[in-house]
């Protein structure tokens, strides 16, 4: 075609997981936090190939200069789909600082492991539930992560 012959064609390749390792301990020996190199690859590890979202989660589980593994989720899912308190499941989430990514990832799995969600059709509504949720994120997360949670309660 015309036009590709007057331009530069250029091919970006994903930078492989060791390069990102390298590239946020860099960052981190710069920015003088502290770190041991499991809880780097943690991160690398679970959103490889996402180099922002790593960077992003690293710089969020930073506490007083030191960089800490993402905690689990510290409160039961599940007592807020049974008892429909969503006023404490949102306060819950602003007050643990965790990323809307791992409460999706905790939906999913309650979905997987709930009796409620045995029959396929329930599963696949609640999956795809869940999935529109992640892929259009709006203003608001907490507010998107309750009424995800409300929608699975429904089902």
């Amino acid at each position: 075609p015309p036009i590709k012959s007057r331009c530069e064609v250029f091919t970006i390749q994903n930078a492989d997981d060791l390069d990102i390792t390298e590239r946020v301990v860099n960052i981190l020996l710069e920015e003088q936090i502290k770190f041991d190199l499991p809880t780097v690859q943690h991160y690398v590890n679970q959103y490889y190939p996402d180099i922002r979202k790593i960077i992003k989660c690293v710089q969020q589980n930073i506490i007083d200069s030191t960089l800490h593994k993402t905690v689990e989720i510290p409160f039961n899912f599940v007592d807020y789909i049974e008892d429909k308190n969503w006023k404490q499941f949102r306060q819950d989430i602003i007050k643990s600082r965790i990323d809307a990514a791992d409460v999706y990832e905790h939906m999913i799995r309650y979905i997987d492991n709930s009796n409620k969600f045995k029959e396929q059709d329930k599963y696949e509504e609640a999956i795809v539930t869940v999935a529109n949720y992640m892929k259009s994120p709006g203003i608001n997360p907490v507010i998107d992560l309750t009424a995800c949670a409300i929608e699975l309660s429904r089902i």
